[in-house]
């Protein structure tokens, strides 16, 4: 079997609030509600195995009702959850609440179990993580875990990538050694919470300063105006597709898994932002953060159709 792509970090039980007119602070908003399998490392490694890729989850999943039915959700979606670590506890939830936009007005996070995902977990899997040819982390784990992941992939000179998350939790990532980092997925608020020093202010000092302390690509995020990836070379921007938003939720987890799928089939940099670019959009025009009819030619030829030059 081909070596496996290696997921680290959260899985949640997603409940998205649909709100039905624009959401007002303090006071009762109507709403609809949905519930999803979630968490950023976790809707990445589905969208892989959807694409047919040896897919590999090492998570914390509670021991009780949520966290079974979150497992059967991973493991019916082809995601090989043998080195997923069940505990005692309540599996972790994110509550989302969105405008008729789309966009998210407020998210809230509870999950006891993520500070438990620890490096004394990952030196037990030492075996497997050698065996990865690319590993994907999120930053739901505790600081020292995720150093120690960044210090195993530099030293067993396995591509590591690391998408930040949120402002606070991308925060965790300021003081690390970040050598050898193969790619870093930030927005531009993400940005500066990852390098909160800069010898200069703006954008590209910022983008310099992080690649002097070794990441090798920074994929800067830029929303409905695209992206730009900054590798050491020319860099390279490319437009987002027009869409009509029913959910934002998902898509940045999305574009990192197109982008992943290009990347270890081989495709060129414009075309695995290509991939990226175009499996958010699927994202974005549904309420779900996962295409669960996802297959390699459904993305190929949505890709060929949005992005037909790259």
């Amino acid at each position: 079997m081909n070596k496996p792509i290696l997921c680290i970090g959260g899985s949640l039980v997603d409940e998205t609030f649909y709100c039905v007119h624009a959401p007002i602070r303090g006071t009762s908003n109507p709403a609809t509600i949905e519930k999803s399998a979630g968490g950023v490392v976790r809707n990445i490694a589905h969208h892989l195995a959807l694409l047919g890729h040896n897919t590999q989850l090492i998570t914390i999943i509670g021991n009780d009702a949520e966290g079974e039915w979150l497992m059967k959700k991973c493991t019916d979606a082809g995601i090989d959850m043998q080195h997923t670590v069940r505990m005692n506890g309540i599996t972790g939830r994110f509550s989302a609440i969105l405008g008729p936009d789309g966009e998210l007005f407020v998210g809230t996070v509870v999950n006891e179990l993520e500070p438990l995902l620890n490096s004394k977990i990952l030196e037990q899997k030492t075996e497997i993580l050698k065996s990865a040819k690319l590993i994907i982390t999120d930053t739901n784990m505790a600081p020292e875990c995720i150093q120690w992941l960044l210090n195993f992939c530099a030293k067993e000179h396995i591509p590591c990538v690391i998408e930040p998350v949120s402002i606070p939790k991308a925060s965790k990532l300021a003081g690390m050694d970040l050598s050898e980092l193969f790619l870093i997925t930030p927005n531009e608020v993400e940005l500066s919470s990852i390098q909160s020093v800069s010898p200069e202010p703006g954008e590209e000092a910022t983008i310099k300063a992080l690649r002097e302390r070794g990441v090798k690509q920074v994929w800067l995020r830029l929303g409905e105006n695209g992206s730009v990836m900054h590798d050491g070379n020319e860099p390279i921007a490319l437009h987002a597709p027009e869409v009509n938003v029913i959910d934002s939720t998902g898509a940045g987890d999305a574009a990192l898994a197109g982008w992943v799928h290009g990347h270890v089939n081989g495709a060129t940099q414009l075309d695995c932002i290509s991939y990226g670019h175009t499996l958010a959009a699927l994202v974005l025009h549904q309420k779900e953060a996962i295409i669960n009819s996802l297959t390699p030619a459904i993305l190929e030829q949505e890709k060929q159709r949005l992005y037909p030059n790259a």
